[in-house]
This record gives structure tokens, C-alpha cells and sequence, in this order.
């Protein structure tokens, strides 16, 4: 994606519990700790220091994100192939640092829609 810059994964049991991107002098950013349920479903993501809830659709595709008090904060449209037609950020009140955050996430975010 980055020319330098090499994605780097943790896994446990097959499930992806860390990702982080790392520039060639070492340097660590957009770490991802992802975080799974007693049925090993995937349920949140910390990022930088937030932390955000999947939200799902009715067949149990990540469209999106939540707080912990499950107000939406980010949702995604998708065609019958998967593919994003559209998106949207909450206006709920968030910090312009923690709306710039979930932005971010929101476009590296590799687990959506699966």
C-alpha cells in the first residue's frame, strides 16, 4: 500500500488479534487490537486510544461501528458484491480528535463487511 511501509499481523486460533504498519526505520503506527467473544466473533477494535464496537447486519456483516452505549457512530452501504457504495459518520457527540480517529479507522479498517 505504502511503498517502505510493511502490515504486520498477530493471530490467535486463526482470528487476527493485532495489525499494525511499520515504516522501514521502525516506526509502528495504525495498531489495531482486535477483540472476539466467548463464540470467537469479533466484536470491537481498540485503536490509537478509543475503542469501537462493531455494528452488524441481520447475516452478521460488519457495516459498521457503535460506542459502548451503542450509539452508531459509522455506517456502511454495500452492493451485492461487497463492494462500499456509500458511508456515513455520526454527528454524535464526539471530539474533533476521537471523529478524526474513527475517520481513519473507518478507512483501514480491514475487517468491514466481513
Amino acid at each position: 500500500m505504502y511503498e517502505g511501509v510493511t502490515t504486520y499481523y498477530t493471530t490467535e486460533d486463526g482470528r487476527i488479534t493485532l495489525e499494525y504498519k511499520q515504516a522501514e526505520d521502525g516506526t509502528k503506527y495504525e495498531e489495531m487490537i482486535f477483540m472476539y467473544n466467548e463464540s470467537k466473533e469479533l466484536v470491537r477494535v481498540n485503536f490509537e486510544e478509543y475503542i469501537f464496537y462493531y455494528l452488524k447486519n441481520a447475516m452478521g456483516d460488519i457495516i459498521g461501528f457503535i460506542d459502548e452505549l451503542e450509539n452508531t457512530l459509522s455506517i456502511n452501504y454495500y452492493d451485492s458484491w461487497g463492494y462500499k457504495v456509500s458511508g456515513k459518520h455520526s454527528t454524535y457527540d464526539l471530539s474533533v480528535e476521537s471523529t478524526y480517529t474513527l475517520s481513519k479507522l473507518c478507512n483501514i479498517n480491514s475487517m468491514q463487511y466481513k
